[in-house]
């Protein structure tokens, strides 16, 4: 079920229908007639709701979120001057995968979709991409349980330092349990923009962090180590460890998988509008990472953790940040939980290869739930937070922010000439495979990345 569709009453899904070329995207020609015996009220209630401030927010709230944390742990990885530069190298590229596929998604239609993208140009391996992008969609998911159940019992220290060490109030089960259930509702939303609220609410925890991380950096507290001398800082590292903090980089950026739905739903996705919403979201998020990582490596060094925000003394204003890093992640559970279960219908559908089959409460229901009791198992399991951001970067993020916008755009120009966009697909989709393959053999050998 691709985000352009909405359950009705009944639970049987409806594809919004398209309105006039005029005012929205571009449709088929045999389609343009029909649309032209749509009655106003129809149209009124077809046409759709995104904003270029709600598809802003949101595009900047799936950017932002476990990513921001492991930053500076991630500088500290590659050397300060480096990590600079690859913050700078992987959102441009993000920027420009992104404004590859919307070009892709042109030719679709607002029923566009990774899916509907594939079965334009490689209809073979259609399934495939949506294991990919399944798989990065659940793995982010994971992370932000694992942030949830990180942060959460800190808060209870933070406020309640008298609760006893086996209270469950300070155990990490409880705090993943208890977050999946408050979120659950959010999770079932069929319609990406209903999320618009949510995560401008959620984007106030981006602030929040911010301010700490640049407070903490100019006031430094006397049980906080001293910042890293000018003189002791490692401005290029490069080793064997080198590819597992790189996904990192490529993970922070990722937010393709919902590119589409944000397409399909901006009210006027003409090619420079949504150029636009690309070019503010990832801008906003470069600025963000480039204040973050710095400054959190030269408040910590070598030392930084993988999760900065549990590495400041406590106090109620670092426990507040907590609190609203915790309620961030969150919030940005649903924006993962949206396009896992698009891709996962259609590998099903795949399997089970249904002809005219309509997608049931039941089974919208049933998928959701798939999703969210794996992603809590898996959060329970895992501790690491840079080891989780480095195999889905390294994985689902590369393929999915490099290879596929490279692949299905030079497939559908295959028959025009080269231009610099094409050679620059291209190279998009070759640097994922590079990426994919040394980042993967650096982590199987080195075990993981982080501190």
């Amino acid at each position: 079920m691709s985000s352009s569709e909405f359950l009705t009453p009944q639970g049987s899904p409806t594809t919004t229908p398209r309105t006039s070329r005029t005012q929205y995207a571009a449709l088929p020609d045999d389609e343009e007639a029909d649309s032209d015996h749509l009655s106003d009220n129809v149209l009124d209630e077809a046409r759709p709701t995104g904003t270029f401030g709600s598809s802003c927010v949101n595009i900047c709230n799936t950017i932002l979120g476990s990513g921001m944390l492991a930053m500076p742990s991630a500088i500290a990885g590659v050397g300060l001057g480096l990590g600079i530069i690859l913050i700078g190298l992987s959102g441009a590229a993000s920027a420009f995968g992104l404004i590859l596929l919307t070009r892709v998604a042109a030719q679709v239609g607002r029923s566009s979709s990774f899916n509907a993208c594939a079965k334009r140009t490689y209809p073979n391996a259609a399934v495939f991409f949506d294991v990919a992008i399944a798989v990065k969609c659940f793995g982010v998911s994971v992370s932000y349980l694992v942030i949830c159940g990180d942060l959460l019992p800190k808060v209870v220290e933070g406020f309640a330092p008298g609760t006893p060490q086996d209270s469950i109030l300070r155990t990490k089960l409880f705090w993943i349990s208890l977050s999946l259930l408050l979120v659950s509702p959010f999770c079932f939303l069929s319609r990406l923009d209903s999320l618009r609220y949510t995560s401008a609410f959620a984007l106030l925890s981006v602030v929040y962090l911010l301010l700490i991380v640049v407070y903490y950096f100019l006031a430094p507290t006397n049980d906080m180590p001293p910042h890293v001398p000018w003189g002791d800082v490692r401005w290029f590292k490069v080793d064997t460890a080198f590819f597992g903090y790189l996904p990192i980089f490529v993970f922070a950026f990722t937010c393709h998988q919902n590119i589409f739905a944000v397409y399909n739903e901006l009210d006027d996705n003409r090619p420079q509008r949504i150029t636009g919403v690309i070019l503010t979201s990832v801008g906003t998020a470069f600025s963000v990472y480039e204040t973050i990582g710095i400054l959190g490596y030269l408040t910590f060094g070598n030392e930084v953790a993988s999760n900065i925000i549990g590495q400041y003394p406590p106090s109620p204003f670092i426990t507040g940040g907590q609190l609203a890093i915790a309620l961030l992640v969150l919030l940005s559970y649903p924006l993962q939980c949206h396009p896992c279960r698009a891709s996962l219908e259609k590998i099903l559908t795949h399997i089970r290869k249904p002809e005219t089959e309509d997608l049931s409460w039941t089974k919208w229901v049933g998928m959701t739930v798939v999703i969210m009791v794996g992603s809590f198992g898996a959060a329970v399991l895992l501790k690491n937070l840079a080891t989780v951001l480095a195999y889905v970067g390294a994985t689902g993020s590369t393929t999915i922010c490099y290879i596929l916008p490279g692949i299905f755009y030079y497939k559908l120009t295959e028959n025009t000439p080269w231009n610099a966009t094409r050679v620059g697909a291209v190279l998009l989709a070759f640097t994922g495979c590079v990426i994919m393959a040394t980042s993967l053999g650096s982590l199987m050998v080195g075990g993981g990345a982080g501190h």
